[in-house]
């Protein structure tokens, strides 16, 4: 088997016993088609092996990664680029194609927004080790978020990249023209922060605990817009789980 092939790099994860949060390179998204587009073939390959990631993993979407390599992989070409909304273009590209798989499409296939969020917080495991999403009160509004472990390192743009997922998540049952009253992020505010609310065009929270956004009680009892389940099929859970062993 080859060195630095996704299956000596699984391998060594397991033996590694659980010392690193582990996220699946599915995870990744659509980083490595936007960026090549952006930077060129081997502005890729370089940023992989900057990381410590063998590229082959792109082909290879169930293949565990630490989660502090895709986190460095999201900034790391955000600075090759100069572009300061990089990891939130990956997100809506992201949200696009459903890049999260069965995991993605189980909590999407839910009757209700407020059972597809029960559905991803109770499952989140199956998509990665390094946090937790969940739902907390916010004044009078509901705030649904990501919460990640601490890695002491930037992850301005991997932050940035779940808020696409979750808005289009989201949009299945309010609507698509629907946005938040504001959204949060979880690092301090920086000089071209504005760049990100000029791009999403919603008011930001910086310095929070996670990146999520809000909803009302009335948002979380809509049901879904479209016969999502039926024209993806229905996911079940022990799908979701049967995919992760």
């Amino acid at each position: 088997m080859a060195e630095g092939s996704p299956e000596t790099v699984s391998r060594g994860l397991r033996r590694s016993g659980g010392s690193f949060h582990l996220v699946r390179a599915s995870g990744f998204g659509p980083l490595p088609k936007v960026f090549e587009q952006r930077a060129g073939e081997f502005a890729l390959w370089r940023a992989f092996e900057q990381e410590g990631l063998p590229v082959e993993v792109i082909g290879a979407p169930q293949t565990p990664i630490p989660i502090r390599s895709m986190i460095g992989l999201f900034e790391r070409c955000a600075q090759v680029l100069g572009d300061r909304t990089f990891g939130v273009d990956v997100g809506f590209e992201m949200a696009k194609s459903w890049g999260f798989g069965l995991w993605g499409r189980y909590g999407v296939g839910a009757p209700t927004f407020g059972e597809a969020i029960e559905r991803y917080n109770q499952t989140f495991w199956a998509h990665s080790r390094g946090g937790r999403l969940e739902l907390v009160r916010s004044g009078d509004r509901w705030l649904w978020r990501c919460v990640a472990r601490s890695i002491n390192a930037s992850n301005t743009q991997h932050a940035d990249h779940m808020i696409g997922p979750m808005l289009i998540i989201a949009r299945e049952f309010l609507g698509h023209n629907w946005s938040p009253d504001w959204v949060e992020v979880s690092y301090r505010r920086d000089p071209d922060a504005h760049l990100l609310e000029d791009r999403l065009q919603i008011p930001v929270q910086f310095g929070r605990r996670g990146t999520g956004m809000v909803f009302t009680s009335e948002n979380l009892r809509a049901r879904r817009r479209r016969n999502f389940a039926e024209a993806a099929g229905i996911i079940t859970l022990r799908e979701v789980a049967a995919d992760i062993v």
